[in-house]
């Protein structure tokens, strides 16, 4: 895996991929790769917020508002998740 994103990066959706959300839960669309990608509740609220205008810590900041998590808990989480995102091809730092 690759470094972790930093805390003040802008995330943005790759743009290569297509998405749709559904119930609470976001199915990814990897058109370059033909590889889907399901997302469940946490996931996709992180997945929401990668439009360009949040930062990694915005996102975290906006998890320990909607979830009971501690803020090392939700910094973890989310700078892991895009960290795979990146890895993946499906998200990139602005």
């Amino acid at each position: 895996m690759s470094a972790a994103p930093d805390p003040r990066a802008v995330i943005v959706r790759a743009p290569n991929v297509s998405y749709s959300s559904l119930d609470g839960e976001v199915l990814v669309i990897d058109t370059s790769r033909r590889k889907s990608h399901r997302l469940l509740e946490t996931a996709s609220f992180i997945w929401q917020r990668c439009d360009g205008r949040n930062t990694v810590d915005d996102i975290v900041a906006a998890m320990t508002s909607v979830y009971d998590v501690a803020h090392d808990d939700a910094e973890r989480d989310v700078r892991e998740m895009v960290g795979q995102w990146i890895d993946a091809g499906i998200a990139k730092q602005a």
